[in-house]
């Protein structure tokens, strides 16, 4: 899942500023709703759970509960900080680079290359090596809370950490 997410936000800057260049911003957002709705079907129906599902009553409980134990708080608080300060780049990378001069065609595919990861150039580079350490980390968070849970509450802990 992580690894699509990087593939998709390389891809879908590029394909958007393609889109809206030719068509307009109506139809380049359809296009892209299209994709991912073709992405969906397919793994709606190509994806099977391991387990069976066992329908539960909902409690907040199962979810409060788990943020009492200090290794699960910690990382849940860590995620946090991180997440909050992890999209800032995705916001002002093109226009720091604009103002600093890079023409605005090349400062469009900075995003892409933050999610690609390639390196040819200063804001290139921190787009790459930023690119680089945010993805391992999203990838790295539920992998974290899988580690230190039974593996009957992964599902209500990643969920309490990503709300």
């Amino acid at each position: 899942m992580a690894a699509g997410s990087s593939l998709g936000g390389a891809i879908f800057p590029i394909m958007v500023k393609g889109l809206v260049a030719e068509r307009d911003l109506r139809w380049s957002i359809r296009a892209a709703a299209f994709l991912i709705l073709g992405l969906l079907i397919y793994a709606n129906l190509t994806v099977k759970s391991r387990l069976p599902p066992q329908p539960k009553p909902w409690n907040i409980m199962k979810f409060i509960k788990p943020l009492r134990e200090v290794p699960f708080l910690l990382t849940v608080l860590a995620s946090f900080a991180f997440f909050f300060g992890m999209f800032l780049p995705f916001n002002f990378i093109i226009l720091s680079a604009e103002s600093n001069g890079m023409s605005a065609n090349l400062a469009g595919y900075l995003v892409a290359v933050l999610n690609a990861v390639s390196i040819f150039g200063p804001y290139i580079l921190f787009a790459a090596f930023y690119g680089f350490s945010s993805g391992a980390f999203v990838a790295l968070a539920p992998a974290l809370i899988a580690q230190i849970s039974d593996i009957r509450q992964i599902g209500v802990r990643t969920g309490t950490m990503c709300k």
